[in-house]
Formats: C-alpha cells, sequence, structure tokens
C-alpha cells in the first residue's frame, strides 16, 4: 500500500541531522493575537544554582553491552534496503513504513513482506511532509519535487517555489517543522518557507520583517515553531564564525503578516523556540523567556547560571519542554578562542537551574522527549537518558533521523555498530 493510499497519515520529523531541529514539544492550544505589551515581571530568584565543573576534556561512559538500547525496542535492520545514505524515516496510521536516502525511497507495507523502492541519482533530500510525500529539492534548486507514493510532483516557480541554491549551508542546518495538519516550515539561511501540501510560500526577509545581516562576512541563522492552529513564529540570529552577534528579534505569523512579539528590547539573537501548551519559550541572546499564548499575564525570564571558569554561555542548540512543566535547553559553551566545541545540558523547574551531566564535547548532539515525557540525548558515543542531573548511558545507538506517531511515540532510524535499523518507543 502506498503512503498516498494509506490515508490518515501520522505527523513524523523530516530531515534530522544530529542537532538540526527543534523537536518533542507537546502540542499547544491554539493562540491568540496577544493585546498591548504585558507587565514585564521576572521570574522569583532560584533558590539553588547549579554550577557544573567543567574538565578540559570530556570521555563519555561506554554503553551498556546490552544489544538493544532498553527503552527502545528492536524492529528490523534496515541495511541494504536503499543505495545512497539514509535520511528520514515516516510511519503511517496503517503501519506503512517508509525509508529515504540519499538516492531513494522505500516503503514497507504493514504485512512486512517485501519493501517498495524508488531510486533517483540527484537532488537535496529534504524529508516526509507530514502527509508522508518525500520531498527533495532538485539540484539546481529551482523546484522542489515531491512522491506521493505513486508518481513525482514539480512544485516550482508556479507553485511558489523560489530558487534556493544554498539550502545546506555550513552555518544554517535545514530547520523542518511541522504545525497545523499537512503545513511544513522550512527555514533556511535566506528565508523562511511554508508549504499547505498544494503551494510553497516564501517569506524573505523583508516580508518577516527579520532584515538579514549587513556586513558580508556574517551569516543569518532562522529558526520557526508552529503552533497546531497555523500561528507561528520566527527569529533570526547573526553570525560571526562559530560566535552569534545579534538578531533581528522574534515575530509571529497570525495567518496574514509577520508582527513583532513585544520583549522589552527590540532585536536580539533568537536561536531556539519551543511550545508547550500555554507558553511559548524562545532563548534570546542566551536568556531563557516565556510568553503566555493568551496574551494575558506577565512575561518570564530565567537566566542560566555561568558556566564557571572563563566560560559564557552562547546561542541554544536544543530547547524542549516536558509534561511535568520542566523545560531542557542545551546551550553552547563560549571561550574566548572558540564558542561551540562544548555545550551544556540544563534542566529548568520550578525556577530552579540544573545542570545535567558533564559538558559535551562536539556538535552532533540531538535532544528528544518520548510520549511519556523522558528525555534523551544522542550524540556520537550513542544513547543517554536524562535522569535528574545524570546522563545515564542507554545503548550504542547512533541517530539518524526519527518520526513520532499521532500518540507521540518515537521510531528511531539509527546505527548501531556500523549496522543500520529501526527501533520504536515501547
Amino acid at each position: 500500500m502506498s503512503l498516498l493510499a494509506a490515508g490518515g497519515l501520522l505527523a513524523a520529523g523530516g530531515l534530522l541531522a544530529a542537532g538540526g531541529l527543534l523537536a518533542g514539544c507537546s502540542a499547544p492550544r491554539a493562540a491568540e493575537p496577544p493585546p498591548a505589551a504585558p507587565t514585564v515581571r521576572p521570574s522569583p530568584l532560584p533558590t539553588a544554582t547549579a554550577t557544573p565543573t567543567l574538565p578540559p576534556t570530556y570521555t563519555p561512559a561506554p554503553g551498556p553491552t546490552a544489544t538493544e538500547a532498553p527503552s527502545f525496542e528492536f524492529i528490523l535492520s534496515v541495511e541494504n534496503v536503499l543505495p545512497g545514505f539514509l535520511r528520514a524515516i515516516f510511519v503511517a496510521s496503517d503501519g506503512t513504513l517508509a525509508l529515504a536516502s540519499t538516492q531513494g525511497v522505500a516503503e514497507l507495507p504493514p504485512d512486512g513482506r517485501a519493501w517498495n523502492t524508488i531510486t533517483f541519482r540527484d537532488g537535496v533530500v529534504l524529508g516526509f511532509d507530514p502527509a508522508g510525500r518525500l520531498l527533495r529539492m532538485v539540484p539546481d534548486g529551482a523546484a522542489i519535487r515531491a512522491w506521493d507514493g505513486q508518481a513525482w510532483q514539480d512544485y516550482g516557480l508556479a507553485q511558489g517555489w523560489i530558487g534556493l541554491d544554498n539550502l545546506f549551508s555550513e552555518t544554517q542546518p535545514v530547520r523542518w517543522m511541522g504545525g497545523a495538519p499537512d503545513v511544513t516550515w522550512l527555514a533556511t539561511a535566506r528565508d523562511v518557507r511554508r508549504f499547505d501540501g498544494r503551494r510553497w510560500r516564501v517569506f524573505p526577509p523583508d516580508e518577516l520583517n527579520l532584515p538579514p545581516v549587513g556586513r558580508t562576512l556574517l551569516s543569518t541563522r532562522y529558526v520557526t515553531v508552529a503552533a497546531l492552529d497555523g500561528t507561528a513564529w520566527a527569529g533570526n540570529c547573526y553570525v560571526d564564525g562559530d560566535r552569534t552577534v545579534g538578531g533581528a528579534g522574534l515575530r509571529r505569523w497570525d495567518g496574514r503578516t509577520w508582527q513583532p512579539v513585544r520583549l522589552p528590547e527590540p532585536g536580539g539573537c533568537i536561536s531556539a523556540l519551543a511550545l508547550d501548551s500555554e507558553t511559548l519559550w524562545a532563548v534570546r541572546d542566551g536568556v531563557l523567556w516565556g510568553i503566555p499564548l493568551s496574551g494575558e499575564g506577565d512575561l518570564q525570564w530565567h537566566t542560566p547560571p555561568p558556566p564557571g571558569g572563563e566560560l559564557t554561555t552562547g546561542a541554544a542548540r536544543d530547547l524542549l519542554t516536558t509534561p511535568d512543566g520542566a523545560i531542557w535547553v542545551t546551550l553552547e559553551l563560549c571561550s574566548d578562542v572558540a564558542c561551540g566545541s562544548q555545550t551544556q545540558l540544563w534542566r529548568l523547574k520550578d525556577g530552579i537551574w540544573q545542570a545535567v551531566g558533564e559538558p559535551q564535547i562536539g556538535a552532533g548532539q540531538t535532544l528528544l522527549a518520548d510520549s511519556d515525557g523522558r528525555v534523551w540525548l544522542f550524540d556520537a558515543g550513542g544513547l543517554w537518558r536524562a535522569d535528574g542531573a545524570r546522563l545515564d548511558p542507554a545503548g550504542a545507538l547512533r541517530l539518524t533521523a526519527y518520526g513520532r506517531t499521532t500518540d507521540g511515540r518515537l521510531w528511531l532510524l539509527a546505527d548501531r555498530n556500523g549496522q543500520s535499523g529501526v527501533w520504536r518507543e515501547p
């Protein structure tokens, strides 16, 4: 059965290169347009803070010798299913499993008898949209080609797509975010884009009211997050090498135009966004802000403790919320020489910051929450489970991509001991 014919398809992640995506938030309620600027009142000072000790290097503890991660169930091996490098996973409501690589797409029907595959030679794979269509950009960037399980459909200039030749620049990984059913948001190094399954709409910086940086040696990063009612938010950062050096602030899409989100000061680098049922969370210039979706009530702000020594905190790599009211954020650690070579995971709950685990070395971490609110960190060393202030080793899985069913359960496309396979949350 093709994904097109499956019916009632489940929303899933698109391309999820490590660290490239903001995910794991619970479904928000509809957001009403905010009124005039709310009263700003700082959150209560924490009664305790956690100051991590930063060793010169960090060597992850060896993972368990068990053949599978304890909380993820191995489903099947996908070695040699497709040529090229695996990039994305999607699960339909009837149990059809779909995978995409740099050179093809494959579907496994619920009976599991045989893979149906189609290959291609070129283009850049973006991932699956919420309806299960695989989207890839043609080599010259002039169009998006979508596979619906039966045929390819092109979306070019006539369907709203504007050519893009630097989708995967070094400074801007694709930010691929679902919102309302059948709607996908894409943040690139140049603009923000929305796809409703029929047409693309491209929001350039002047329409976003988020101007790009004026200096030629700097670059711009955009981030987005979207609610189920169609509302979306976007922000940007200006980047100089490995450091953020300001930005144009935060904007809200009300279905017609992008409006400024009122914070005490205009501008600022918005490096991460996340939603829970009542609040939009944004990391601006290293400070976590909570903005009520209802437009009523006070703004919140929370400044993480200094990391210690001569290090400072930089931009956020990941941001998510969990049902227990906790907020999880991975922040870059910066020295006078470099920024982002180390990161620290923090947990904020009841106004108290807590460092989780030791600083991580290098890029490539991905932070996810499962349907029970458990938090997982994937890095080059494998899989880790956050438990209080600890990161406990939980297996040798190296994440390639993930998807979610409508009940929030995670499906993982991952590598273990050099072999690619599919795991799922039990």
